[in-house]
């Protein structure tokens, strides 16, 4: 990942999948679950193995099995795409806490200590973000709006309970997870817990920022209407793009696990932020009063990400392509605001 080759990154991911099925605590998962196991499994599995292996075996589980499932959705590989929904069949358990968590006396090195404890609260408070996320994703894609209600209206009032699924999610985590912080004051784990935020912000007000850029209509024969509700939703959408440039700037040039997901979801976000813009300048011709207010620092966060992907094209040729279209759409944008 770090080098940017996805694919083979998904390959290895994979066959790390596969050398963890002989981890004990999976196969007393399948011995709880009636998986048939032999006798001399089951007295294998009892005998088997520490704590301290067992948090490390779960540790590898969930790295390999998140990453496999976040670059299979990715790359949309033939036989093996999964949506939404199928996120939602998320591993039964969570990761066994340290052996010395809890118990200060028995720990010989306190920053050894300090971090096995920052390392589990961050799985566990990542696992439980993703599966509200895939959840979330389920009920959008899975909504019926009610008799004369439009569907654009009854995701909106789907809103507010789902802000309130991801405030009860912030509030419940520990202080070395904690998001409460600025983001320039973020280590590795929080950076990435953000960064999920984001990623599930962007789909709660999706629907309602694609209103706004097309103005289409509203189901199959039914006029969209756009009331101030739908466009304060569309407005906080385009907010939570800029807040992803904004967050992932100091991450901009680290090579890390997450920069070729960070380089595509930047890069999406840009090219949101210029949609709007130019359905903005689109009405202007038409003389027409706009519906989008575009956010703060939208113009800064477009320039970022074209620099981003000039830094990073060497790695991956394929940003070379993704910058001139950013480039040509922001010359685009920038001759209507200044006709010669």
């Amino acid at each position: 990942m770090s080098v940017l080759e996805r694919f083979a990154a998904w390959r290895l991911f994979n066959q790390a999948l596969a050398c963890c099925q002989c981890f004990v605590f999976l196969r007393q998962s399948r011995l709880r679950a009636g998986d048939g196991l032999s006798g001399a499994d089951s007295c294998e599995v009892r005998s088997a193995g520490s704590q301290d292996a067992s948090t490390a075996e779960q540790a590898v589980y969930w790295s390999a099995w998140k990453s496999e499932r976040e670059l299979r959705r990715d790359l949309w590989l033939p036989d093996f795409h999964s949506s939404e929904t199928e996120l939602v069949d998320y591993p039964s358990f969570f990761p066994t806490p340290p052996a010395d968590v809890d118990n200060p006396d028995r720990v010989l090195n306190r920053e050894h200590q300090q971090r096995q404890a920052a390392s589990w609260y961050f799985f566990l408070s990542e696992i439980s973000l993703l599966r509200l996320s895939s959840l979330i994703a389920n009920d959008i894609l899975t909504f019926r709006p009610l008799a004369g209600e439009s569907l654009t209206q009854g995701l909106a009032n789907t809103v507010l309970q789902h802000e309130a699924q991801v405030f009860e999610w912030a509030n419940t985590l520990h202080e070395d997870a904690s998001l409460q912080s600025s983001p320039a004051e973020d280590g590795i784990c929080k950076f990435i817990l953000r960064g999920h935020l984001i990623d599930l912000r962007e789909k709660i007000y999706w629907v309602f920022v694609d209103a706004a850029i097309n103005g289409c209509s509203d189901g199959a024969n039914e006029p969209f209407l756009m009331n101030d509700s739908i466009l304060d939703l569309a407005h906080t959408g385009l907010q939570n793009h800029v807040e992803r440039l904004r967050v992932n700037r100091p991450g901009f040039r680290h090579r890390h696990h997450g920069t070729p997901l960070m380089l595509r979801t930047c890069a999406r976000s840009a090219l949101v932020l210029i949609a709007a813009e130019l359905a903005v300048q689109e009405a202007k011709r038409r003389r027409l009063e706009p519906i989008i207010e575009m956010p703060a620092g939208w113009e800064q966060a477009i320039t970022d990400v074209i620099e981003l992907c000039r830094f990073w094209e060497i790695d991956a040729p394929e940003l070379v392509d993704m910058r001139h279209k950013i480039e040509k759409l922001w010359d685009k944008i920038r001759e209507f605001e200044c006709p010669e």
